[in-house]
């Protein structure tokens, strides 16, 4: 027993480690795939039908049975009934569908079991507390610090790393800056706006490294706190990382990544003088350093017509997922089947895309009492939280809402895999500690 559960808390570190170079997996069904279209239907392009698995489903899996095996998992506790209850709505929501007899669909849901079994095994107590808690924590701190390196190096040399086997994708997202100057010592190389790229390290898109860099953050000033003397390697971490997130100009993960802050400062109930001077001194030297291109960038300090596009876009599909709802109150339009189904609701054929909002998105695809059990779910975790008086039931509430709040302005804590298993990893580890009224730094 003792040996197994070694074994599973070091598959758990590295899985929580490798979050961030994950790879879909989908050339070894990528064949299979295309015969289970039925006769007759016609999918778009856009429209994916291929079989595809990451290796951390089979890590979630193995982790889940384990805990099954132990007898130690009971399923509808600690949330799992509410979560029980979306995972029933989006089979219903598709077997509704005009996909009903598409078997890619119910594939997919694998996608959403495995950060509910993610959640399930963290939450259930078969590792003790103070043991998740060092291995959520020093995993997510080092995956962080290699992702703010990696993205730093990106965003001063303005290209890909050759990383390829870790995931790194070609630099997408950009910005239009004056002269092309990256920060406040850069050499200005003319006076026409030019191309900055957006970093995202080995992650699928920059906010997805912002909601890394956002539990990275709050992780490292917690041990700013609580270890004193480690304060002087953990102030640099702490510049880097927070270096790192400006230059993914996601202004959902910096405005998450502040509402975390003071839900935690909140909660502990205590000034934490030297952490708030680090937090201060070194937002202060950020901003300084990425004031030409936040003003430029728009949506942080001011209103500029890039942010005024993105968010008209992201109000576009807003607009239509209230439609949906609207139309399909009880079984939504099908989980998955966002993109495909919203041409029928008024969107443009050439605009594929999804509502940046968790909450829509549930409601859309699976119906409102998929949300109304989101909701209680949450709900579940804030209360039972908000009794312990634990300083890391403090911060992992910081971190949840800081996903919460991210949620409301980006659809990847949902849809990305990626970030769908640091928001369920995040609020497994909540239920695991909301327990215990002592801290638990001391184990750790």
């Amino acid at each position: 027993m003792a040996r197994n559960l070694i074994l599973a808390g070091i598959l758990l570190a590295l899985l929580f480690f490798c979050i961030p170079i994950e790879h879909k997996y989908d050339k070894v069904f990528r064949f299979y795939s295309l015969t289970l279209i039925p006769s007759g239907l016609e999918l778009p392009r856009h429209f994916d039908k291929k079989i595809y698995f990451y290796f951390s489903d089979l890590a979630i899996l193995l982790l889940f049975g384990f805990g099954l095996y132990q007898q130690r998992m009971r399923l509808f506790e600690k949330g799992g009934i509410w979560l029980a209850l979306i995972f029933f709505c989006a089979v219903i929501s598709i077997a509704c569908s005009p996909l009903a007899n598409y078997p890619i669909p119910y594939i997919r849901l694998l996608q959403l079991l495995t950060p509910f079994a993610l959640y399930l095994f963290l939450s259930s107590g078969l590792i003790a507390k103070e043991k998740l808690f060092k291995i959520f924590s020093w995993s997510l701190l080092g995956s962080g610090l290699f992702q703010a390196t990696l993205a730093s190096i990106q965003y001063l040399s303005q290209k890909t790393l050759g990383l390829r086997m870790l995931g790194e994708q070609t630099l997408g997202p950009n910005i239009s800056v004056s002269g092309g100057r990256l920060w406040l010592f850069s050499s200005q190389i003319g006076d026409t706006p030019m191309t900055v790229f957006r970093t995202m390290g080995t992650l699928p898109h920059p906010n997805v490294l912002g909601g890394l860099l956002v539990l990275s953050l709050l992780i490292t000033t917690y041990f700013f706190q609580e270890r004193r003397s480690w304060r002087l390697w953990l102030a640099p971490c702490y510049l880097l990382q927070l270096f790192a997130l400006a230059t993914t100009y996601s202004r959902s993960a910096i405005f998450a990544y502040l509402l975390g802050t003071l839900l935690w400062f909140a909660m502990t109930r205590t000034w934490m003088k030297a952490t708030a001077l680090l937090i201060i001194l070194s937002g202060m030297l950020i901003g300084t350093l990425f004031s030409e291109q936040y003003l430029q960038r728009g949506g942080i300090v001011n209103y500029t017509p890039l942010a005024r596009a993105s968010d008209q876009e992201r109000l576009y599909y807003q607009n239509i997922a209230f439609r949906m709802i609207k139309e399909h109150p009880l079984t939504g339009i099908g989980y998955g089947q966002f993109s495909l189904r919203s041409p029928s609701f008024g969107a443009e054929p050439t605009q594929i895309g999804a509502p940046h909002n968790i909450y829509l998105i549930l409601a859309a695809e699976m119906g409102l009492l998929s949300l109304f059990a989101f909701l209680g779910w949450i709900g579940m975790l804030f209360v039972n939280a908000w009794r312990s008086k634990q300083k890391e039931t403090a911060l992992l509430m910081g971190a949840f809402a800081a996903f919460l709040f991210i949620g409301l302005c980006d659809f990847y804590p949902l849809l990305f895999h990626q970030g769908a298993l640091l928001f369920f990893g995040a609020a497994g580890v909540l239920g695991a500690c909301r327990d215990r009224t002592e801290s638990l730094l001391q184990t750790c």
